[in-house]
């Protein structure tokens, strides 16, 4: 009896916490369903405001797709060659973000090997951005997998930011990583 009231407190506030990121999470899941372009670029679009990004003009070889197993993303880095970065980009409501102190996402993910990436805030500012890496690296090992990434909040920053993004910076000259759901909460 005891553990079904504490499991039912925490998916009440784990709801309660993910309110203020709807639409965010509301159009990650579209990015996450929708048919990846035929043409790919340097700067894909998903869904208003998130976006997959490599450096312009590299040699990288990837794959944006469905993925193969259920609904989700599939971004398979077959060759990295000299592209300075691979990312995924979340643009996340100023105004929501502000008096938070984490931004905590839930991500379900297959990965074909291991994956990896370093979790990060850009604060965008007046003149300039600052990023702000936040958390150990996420390390995704063969086969599905279910974790929390944190991204640590500095409130004078956010004081002073006109945007924030999360962004995910991929390690590896090649990876193969599936994303079936994505949920963003505010701590």
């Amino acid at each position: 009896m005891m553990q079904t009231s504490i499991l039912a407190k925490l998916i009440s506030e784990l709801e309660e916490a993910a309110a203020p990121f709807a639409d965010l999470n509301q159009l990650t899941q579209m990015a996450l369903s929708a048919k990846p372009a035929e043409e790919i670029s340097s700067h894909v679009e998903l869904a208003r405001g998130i976006r997959v990004d490599v450096q312009p003009d590299s040699k990288i070889e990837f794959k944006l797709e469905q993925a193969q197993e259920e609904t989700g993303l599939r971004l398979c880095v077959e060759d990295r060659a000299d592209s300075k970065w691979v990312s995924i980009n979340f643009l996340v409501p100023i105004a929501q973000a502000k008096d938070a102190r984490y931004i905590v996402s839930l991500i379900d993910a297959y990965s074909k090997g291991m994956t990896a990436f370093r979790p990060c805030v850009r604060y965008h500012l007046e003149e300039r951005f600052i990023d702000r890496f936040t958390s150990p690296l996420a390390v995704f090992t063969d086969g599905r997998t279910e974790q929390f990434v944190i991204h640590k909040m500095e409130e004078e920053l956010l004081r002073e930011a006109r945007n924030i993004e999360i962004i995910w910076f991929f390690d590896g000259t090649k990876f193969d990583l599936s994303l079936f759901a994505i949920e963003h909460i505010k701590v």
